[in-house]
């Protein structure tokens, strides 16, 4: 998912997050201004994207009933399934997202970490093995999500043999920039980069 696709996925996330927030705090109903507000987009723009999602009907001068339209998206974004995932490199960053337990509220659960010198991570119930059971572990649990945060020297061949083991979707946090079949999607997250983007809007 590339250019204003991953913009369009991202919109529906902040709308989700919102919508669960407003639902938490017994908000029944919400207009599409006010919604578009704290969500930081336009309000033609918020339209546009409720008429892509079924069932994400608002009525003139009432608004979109929170609980429906945080219903619609739900099943849209296929928040009503669960998807495992593994981790692999667990340095100071890997083992901060192995005890980090968001994933779990957004249907994904990480079942599993590798890494060249695996070891028990302090407060965290997920395994960590070693790299050579990375292959018996992906096709034995049919694994299609993995994390790569492994060095950046290491990103392509960790990568070559995730995707050789059935992995489909791959979240990278390295600065590598990965080649992959098409029939494999990528989704990069350089932390410099990002930090870079924001001083540039100073």
């Amino acid at each position: 998912m590339v250019g204003s696709s991953k913009q369009l996925a991202f919109r529906y996330l902040t709308y989700l997050n919102m919508l669960s927030r407003l639902d938490r705090q017994g908000v029944s109903v919400i207009s599409s201004h006010n919604l578009a507000s704290i969500c930081n987009v336009g309000a033609s723009q918020l339209r546009k994207d409720m008429m892509l999602i079924p069932g994400a009907s608002g009525k003139q001068s009432v608004g979109y009933s929170v609980k429906v339209l945080l219903s619609s998206i739900q099943q849209m974004l296929h928040r009503d399934q669960n998807d495992r995932v593994v981790l692999v490199g667990v340095g100071s960053f890997g083992a901060a997202l192995i005890k980090y337990r968001g994933f779990e509220a957004h249907g994904f659960e990480i079942v599993a970490a590798f890494d060249l010198q695996p070891s028990v991570i302090e407060n965290s119930d997920i395994p960590v093995y070693s790299m050579e059971s990375l292959e018996s572990f992906l096709q034995e649990h049919k694994i299609k999500f993995a994390i790569l945060a492994v060095p950046e020297s290491a990103a392509k061949n960790v990568a070559d043999q995730l995707i050789r083991f059935g992995v489909t979707r791959l979240l990278n946090l390295t600065p590598a920039l990965l080649t992959v079949p098409d029939s494999v999607k990528v989704s990069d997250v350089n932390l410099v980069y990002e930090m870079e983007f924001l001083r540039r809007q100073l």
